[in-house]
């Protein structure tokens, strides 16, 4: 605490002159410090003081508080922001799960649809490769039934006495070979047809494996 001035008056030596009724002479000036005014006590100036150094810490502490809410807030805004950035690659990141399920499902059915394609195809090389054997079949019985004609028509010419047996035989025979060639062309008709629908079940096979490979380059894309 600062020293306060003393407010006794200054004392000078009095001097024979006061004591005969003489005028004193005038003080010498001294550099002791003024007194205070009259009426003002030490306490008030104790107060004064005391009140200033409250309101220099008043304003100092405002000072600090408005620096710290100004920083609270900024922290604040920064977490919003977070929070939101957050929210938002979550979001993002459910998506692309949503997707990925999605795409898997797809690639489980085009799987699926492919193996039941190439189940149809290997069927398909199946019945083509039974009505080749039929064909086959039926090709050796024609051949056989054109030997028996020629035989018969060779014989006919040889009996002549049997031609009209002959003849029969070669109608009969003419008959079954026109049948046989008849089921020949229905086979072979038939194996046509087959080979067809497995060329067809072929290209969709081929474009079902396609569409898988396609479907699983597509998520290391994403």
């Amino acid at each position: 605490m600062p020293d306060l001035p003393n407010n006794r008056p200054a004392t000078t030596p009095t001097t024979a002159s006061n004591q005969t009724g003489e005028q004193p002479p005038a003080p010498v000036a001294t550099s002791a410090p003024a007194s205070p005014p009259a009426g003002v006590s030490r306490w008030a100036i104790l107060f004064g003081a005391t009140s200033v150094i409250l309101l220099v810490a008043l304003v100092v502490s405002g000072t600090r508080v408005t620096a710290r809410n100004a920083t609270i807030a900024q922290d604040k805004n920064r977490s919003d922001q977070y929070a939101a950035d957050t929210t938002r690659l979550q979001s993002q990141l459910d998506e692309a799960k949503a997707a990925s399920v999605t795409l898997q499902t797809k690639v489980d059915a085009a799987q699926s649809e492919s193996a039941q394609l190439k189940l149809q195809v290997d069927a398909g090389k199946t019945d083509s490769a039974g009505l080749q054997t039929q064909l086959d079949q039926t090709r050796v019985l024609a051949n056989g039934y054109q030997a028996k004609m020629e035989s018969a028509t060779v014989t006919s010419i040889r009996h002549q006495g049997e031609v009209e047996v002959a003849q029969a035989q070669s109608t009969v025979m003419q008959a079954q070979l026109t049948e046989a060639k008849t089921d020949t062309a229905r086979l072979k008709t038939q194996l046509d047809a087959s080979r067809a629908d497995s060329d067809a079940l072929q290209v969709k096979l081929d474009k079902a494996e396609s569409e898988v490979t396609q479907l699983k380059k597509a998520p290391a894309k994403s």
